[in-house]
């Protein structure tokens, strides 16, 4: 299936648009998000492809991140908080707004989540300003699964609009409209004409492999938790070997 998939990359050549999550899909998921950083090889990796189609990075991750960890300006796109905030080569930027009532709702429910997670070991809570996002790769999984519960009932009275999203070990609380297939749209309509591919591994990345397949693009679920597409790779080694392949003259 990866030559098949080699194969119709390869096929649109310039008028490709490579859509990629960072985390699990471009690196190995690490112990904590600061861990997960790039090694040179895919950097340089990024920079080729950057040079020969549309590169676009899609994460959960904040923007500033992302690009402190991608310093390339071969990339084309970034979107960062699952599309709260998007940039585009050429084309501006675009953040998510929140209310004051939002924003004060978000800041009970942080102040709420650090109170329950007080003397309890293995838990990292991110406030990335547009969202929440609760780690417990580290933690007691007994243990985890009551925090988890705890959690999300109190999201539904602090922040009843708002989404609920779990992940690898982790439960990220975003604003209403906001995902992954809702960024992938917006950066599609800045790259009329190009064939997107987006690689994905997790239950975040589900709407837009759905909305990338639904344009008659190429959806590629990565690792064997991801949700379901067209293409599978085993892991991010995968991945870059798939790459590393594709930028061969």
């Amino acid at each position: 299936m990866r030559e098949d998939l080699l194969d119709l990359l390869q096929k649109h050549n310039s008028r490709l648009l490579l859509l990629f999550d960072y985390d699990g899909t471009l690196v190995p998921i690490a112990p904590t998000p600061d861990k997960a950083r790039p090694d040179q090889e895919l950097i340089r990796l990024l920079k080729a492809l950057g040079q020969r189609y549309r590169v676009a990075i899609v994460s959960g991750r904040r923007l500033e991140e992302l690009q402190a960890f991608l310093p390339l300006s071969e990339v084309w796109g970034w979107a960062g908080c699952h599309g709260a905030e998007i940039k585009v080569a050429g084309k501006g930027f675009w953040r998510y707004s929140l209310g004051l009532e939002e924003k004060a709702s978000k800041d009970k429910f942080y102040l709420y989540l650090v109170r329950l997670l007080a003397g309890r070991k293995g838990f990292l809570l991110e406030d990335k300003g547009f969202a929440l996002a609760l780690h417990y790769r580290l933690a007691d999984e007994e243990e985890a699964e009551i925090v988890k519960e705890e959690a999300q009932q109190a999201a539904q009275a602090f922040l009843p609009r708002w989404q609920i999203w779990p992940g690898k070990k982790v439960v990220e609380f975003l604003p209403p409209g906001i995902n992954k297939g809702a960024a992938v749209a917006r950066l599609l309509a800045e790259a009329q004409g190009f064939l997107p591919a987006y690689f994905g591994d997790d239950t975040g990345d589900a709407p837009a492999l759905r909305l990338v397949e639904e344009k008659q693009g190429i959806g590629v679920a990565v690792g064997s938790q991801a949700p379901p597409a067209s293409f599978k790779l085993a892991g991010p080694e995968a991945v870059r070997q798939l790459l590393l392949r594709l930028c061969r003259p």
